[in-house]
């Protein structure tokens, strides 16, 4: 006997409504088998990106001391706060998203978020050794902010037990190396045009980068796969249903085209490689935007009867 799911509420606010009634009335509605998650999509997939090649960037103009790629970072951080904020439906009220820092991954990102904007602002206002000796402290915490940013959307899935396929330790890190590896690009594209850096060595770096990023992309679906129940479905609907999203989009241009583009300058042979580096941190963040989408669009849930 197939197994039942029940996807809806059952409405039983009326007095004397019976299940006979509601089901004459249609308002239960039976799903036999995997249910599709419908709440996240498109718009919480570009939150995650934009967070990630913001993250990234802070991180790295810390580093490096550029006023530049701060100024982009911070503001792509705070183009990500409005869109979340505004995403939660009633935007007066999204202060109570900070409220629950204890136990929300979504609280927890939130004031992750903000702070890391409030604390890149006051870099860019005070300039690198605007407090002196303390100045460390300020570029210690942007860093550690940024990296735990670049991980947030990872632990905001994999705290979702109700879907198998984000449920997994390895999701945080696949967000890490996502994001890592889209910030970077955008970083070497944009930072070292005038600055007599080596560029074969950052074309070398970028594959690496782009590498274990298929590595984990790969170890990830490959565990999924295996799994049992909800979490094999989803990986079976990332490379049948959703193929062109995942296959062709976050693999194949966004994954190979770019590092496809990035070759030339790691071997050296590229004419203009400030341009091929561009061309391929384009690619890549339409292949991280296409990865993030095609997996929340495959989360499944587990039949409950």
């Amino acid at each position: 006997m197939p197994r039942i799911h029940y996807p809806g509420k059952i409405a039983l606010a009326a007095p004397g409504n019976s299940i006979r009634d509601l089901i004459e009335q249609g308002t239960l509605r039976f799903t036999v088998g995997y249910k599709l998650q419908r709440v996240w999509g498109f718009m919480e997939a570009l939150i995650f990106a934009i967070e990630g090649v913001g993250a990234s960037l802070v991180v790295l103009a810390v580093w490096q001391e550029q006023t530049v790629p701060l100024a982009i970072g911070v503001a792509l951080l705070a183009i990500a706060v409005v869109l979340l904020l505004g995403h939660l439906g009633q935007p007066l009220k999204a202060w109570r998203a900070l409220v629950n820092i204890r136990h929300s991954w979504v609280s927890r990102g939130t004031f992750l978020i903000g702070g890391s904007v409030a604390l890149g602002i006051l870099q860019l206002i005070l300039g690198w050794d605007g407090l002196g000796s303390w100045s460390w402290v300020l570029k210690v915490a942007l860093v550690l902010d940024g990296l735990m940013i670049l991980a947030y959307p990872g632990f905001v899935l994999s705290t979702s037990p109700a879907i198998p396929f984000w449920n997994s330790g390895l999701m945080p890190v696949l967000s890490f190396v996502t994001g890592a590896a889209s910030g970077l690009s955008v970083w070497f594209s944009a930072s070292f045009e005038t600055s007599g850096t080596d560029l074969t060595i950052l074309g070398q770096a970028l594959l690496a980068l782009y590498a274990l990023l298929a590595i984990c992309i790969f170890a990830y679906v490959s565990v999924q796969w295996r799994g049992a129940s909800a979490a094999g479905q989803s990986a079976r609907r990332l490379l049948r249903q959703e193929a062109a999203l995942f296959v062709i989009g976050a693999c194949g241009i966004g994954l190979a085209g770019a590092a496809l583009l990035a070759v030339p300058v790691a071997m050296g042979t590229a004419a203009m490689p400030i341009a091929w580096l561009s061309a391929s941190a384009i690619l890549r963040i339409l292949g991280d935007l296409s990865l993030r989408y095609s997996f929340l669009r495959v989360g499944l849930y587990d039949p409950i009867l």
